[in-house]
């Protein structure tokens, strides 16, 4: 019975090894001489914008050390979900991977049904850069700092207008947290865009906006508008003079864009590792760091599984705002 058994399984198994080989192959021929072609790099959003800044100078570092190039795709649409469901469905090869923002984190917490698991579906290299976005006021609202514009919030209730870059931007969340932390009642007027939005902070339309600190320290430096606040758990060393958040009343208020590499799930860990030790190693020479600190970013370079929880611990903030400010989900 065993011998006739083992004849009939024969075929199955040996087709299974052959299937098993022809899945497999790709993924072992990856990893001793990778990257053997070009490296694709889908940006979940049209060009421009923080990953011109946050990432392009990375994929171009990674070109001279990997010797191949990683070319940048955008694939915009939805918020982000086309881009990043193409990564989520690709092979795990090392060859796609993923540019990974602030706005991965927020996509639990704003839909209901994601094509992909932000989590099961990814493996992090890294979190590359972080920024950090000021609290700015229009000139003519005459306060000084946040305890007195949180004061002023309170005796004029739904007065005040915070602007938004649309629904589910980070400026739009740092806003709707704010408004929870602080228990005030402020108005939020949405934008297309943070151009906009910051158009009409310049005009008073709106009081109140948050904003990355690379893009608004112009108007800041020419007095168009004041810095009261900064969101990162530190003080900027560009401009120390303003206070945190945290440190102005708001224990525990820290909004922070960053920009990372994602794979798809399963990549092998000798490939994740290899991306992550050229991208830290890039991100700490010192023209890395010049490029970053002209547009206001720091290099972060956390290893993988420090990316993987701060990723964690990122959606969790975001969906707990999400919730509280009873943003709807689509």
């Amino acid at each position: 019975m065993g011998r006739k058994m083992a004849k009939r399984l024969a075929p199955l198994l040996q087709g299974w090894i052959g299937l098993w080989g022809l899945f497999a192959l790709p993924l072992l021929a990856a990893t001793p001489d990778y990257p053997s072609r070009p490296v694709r790099l889908v940006v979940p959003f049209a060009p421009g914008g923080g990953f011109e800044v946050g990432l392009r100078p990375l994929a171009q570092e990674l070109s001279a050390r990997l010797e191949q190039p990683v070319v940048v795709d955008n694939r915009g649409g939805a918020g982000g979900i086309v881009g990043t469901e193409i990564v989520a469905r690709a092979l795990p090869d090392g060859y796609t991977l993923l540019g990974g923002s602030v706005s991965l984190a927020s996509l639990p917490g704003l839909n209901k049904n994601l094509p992909f698991d932000p989590i099961k579906d990814f493996e992090p290299i890294t979190i590359a850069v972080t920024s950090a976005y000021f609290l700015l006021l229009n000139a003519a609202v005459q306060v000084n700092s946040v305890k007195e514009l949180i004061a002023l919030s309170k005796q004029t209730p739904g007065r005040l207008r915070i602007g938004s870059a649309g629904n589910g931007s980070t400026i739009h969340l740092a806003g709707e947290m704010f408004k929870s932390m602080a228990g005030i009642d402020i108005t939020l007027i949405s934008y297309k865009g943070s151009g906009p939005a910051m158009t009409a902070l310049l005009g008073n339309e709106i009081q109140l906006l948050f904003a990355p600190t690379g893009t608004s320290l112009p108007q800041v430096n020419a007095g168009k508008v004041r810095a009261i606040g900064i969101s990162s758990i530190k003080r900027w060393k560009v401009m120390p003079g303003i206070p945190t958040l945290a440190e102005s009343g708001l224990p525990g208020f820290e909004v922070s864009g960053w920009y990372g590499l994602l794979a798809p799930a399963k990549t092998p860990r000798p490939v994740i590792d290899k991306l992550y030790a050229e991208s830290r190693k890039a991100l700490d020479t010192d023209s890395m760091r010049e490029r970053l600190s002209a547009n206001s970013l720091e290099p972060l370079a956390l290893t993988p599984e420090q990316s993987a929880q701060f990723i964690k611990a990122d959606i969790a903030r975001w969906s707990r705002v999400i919730r509280e400010a009873n943003i709807v989900k689509e």
